[in-house]
């Protein structure tokens, strides 16, 4: 039987935690990662801020695997292509914008609803 391959992705990471784990900021969400033995080996050093690759299973996408520390330069094409990938906010900064109409008691004292 063949051994699933685990999805690749590409993440910051947002808190060092005990023990070679990590917080880490994916597309995804936000999941806890450790770190792989090879990295352990060469002593390669994880800091928060730092943008790395996440090995996670199909199986459980909250767990994963960093297998790689992305250079400055790599690091820096993964950030403009996740800034130009998130859509404008949306939310209470229309509610309260001046060219909608508001629910208030004060917009609907010219209007008769007798």
């Amino acid at each position: 039987m063949p051994k699933e391959e685990g999805l690749r992705l590409t993440g910051e990471v947002i808190e060092a935690l005990p023990n070679a784990f990590f917080r880490v900021r994916l597309d995804i969400g936000v999941i806890i990662a450790h770190l792989s033995g090879k990295m352990r080996v060469h002593y390669i050093r994880v800091l928060p801020g730092d943008w790395v690759v996440v090995e996670c299973s199909p199986y459980d996408l909250t767990k994963g695997r960093i297998v790689t520390r992305l250079r400055p330069e790599e690091a820096l094409a993964h950030q403009r292509a996740a800034s130009a990938a998130v859509p404008p906010p949306q939310g209470r900064e229309e509610a309260n914008s001046p060219h909608l109409p508001s629910n208030s008691a004060a917009a609907h004292e010219g209007s008769s609803l007798s």
